[in-house]
């Protein structure tokens, strides 16, 4: 089975709208992207799929093979001599180690105090038996350790693998989320945590909290692209924000912030930047893996599974910064 779409491609959409949010740049860069895609319904085409049938249930295979699984394998568990080797990292062991090393050098050579005879029957005794505690406390500490590691991970393993709604052959049915493809339609509803990055684009009352990821304060609506108007940006006034109002004022953006939603390149006057300026879109299609519905019923298909979601290209981001802070 041929797909038009790949992976790559698909990870460039998701990227394109996270990196061009404002109005503007969504009909300048976002909508002509889309529109080569052919549109929300080229994209369902393209991915062997739709709002109503879903995928077919002996597809699952293929799609796994071509767009990847819906699981991050977790590092591997820590070696047991690592245990091993913390808990001697205790000074207390670290002494009798010493002590030990004392007694089984010196005790043939019937180095010490006491009784000489005995010294030199019984020197190497003393120094094994400290060995041999050592060992024992090392060997339970470690192994203990060992276990809570398993335990915490078999925990997490289970509590990550949820049941989610998706169509396929056109029936609702419930799957884990590690068995979501690309192509999926999942059906969303309020409390879910959405387990891949996908798109929605049919009638819904969705309204998702991305803060986690993006930043953002409030819930998103969720459907096609709709737009405010140009030349305002929302502000939310502190008196409604403080009495808990949701209602927004707009107004005209300063010069010095209007000029920030531009190139610094740009040969564009401020006239021209006031008549093109468009705040956020009051609703766009892209819903992230990891964020979670507030508010809300609708469905989406699934375009990016795993590895390949925003959030675990966020993640990936985090830890090369770390490593090279390290370096």
């Amino acid at each position: 089975m041929a797909f038009k779409l790949s992976i790559k491609d698909l990870k460039s959409f998701v990227l394109l709208n996270i990196n061009n949010r404002l109005g503007h740049d969504v009909r300048e860069k976002v909508l002509p992207a889309l529109d080569t895609m052919g549109g929300y319904e080229g994209i369902q085409q393209d991915l062997r799929t739709s709002v109503t049938e879903g995928v077919t249930q002996n597809e699952i295979e293929v799609r796994k093979s071509h767009f990847g699984i819906n699981y991050i394998a977790p590092p591997p568990l820590t070696p047991f001599w690592k245990f091993c080797w913390d808990a001697l990292q205790d000074p207390t062991l670290q002494f009798l180690c010493f002590s030990a090393a004392v007694s089984l050098v010196g005790g043939g050579e019937g180095v010490g105090f006491g009784i000489e005879e005995e010294r030199r029957c019984y020197g190497y005794t003393d120094g094994i038996a400290i060995l041999v505690a050592v060992a024992v406390v090392v060997l339970v500490g470690a192994a203990q350790e060992s276990a809570k590691e398993k335990q915490f991970r078999d925990l997490t393993d289970s509590a990550s693998d949820e049941l989610v709604n998706v169509i396929r052959d056109g029936a609702q049915v419930r799957v884990s989320n590690r068995e979501i493809v690309v192509g999926d339609c999942v059906v969303l509803s309020t409390g879910d945590i959405i387990c891949a990055d996908g798109l929605v684009f049919e009638r819904n009352t969705l309204k998702i909290f991305e803060g986690a990821l993006t930043g953002e304060s409030n819930a998103i609506s969720k459907g096609q692209y709709e737009f405010k108007e140009k030349g305002t940006f929302e502000v939310i006034d502190v008196l409604l924000l403080l009495i808990g109002s949701e209602a927004n004022t707009s107004q005209i953006p300063k010069d010095d912030d209007l000029m920030k939603f531009f190139p610094a390149n740009t040969t564009m006057t401020l006239e021209q930047m006031r008549g093109m300026y468009e705040p956020t879109p009051s609703k766009t299609p892209l819903v992230f893996k990891g964020t979670q519905v507030q508010d809300g019923e609708g469905k989406m298909i699934v375009i990016a599974v795993g590895k390949n979601t925003y959030e675990q290209l966020l993640l990936g981001d985090k830890d090369d910064g770390e490593e090279e802070d390290e370096e």
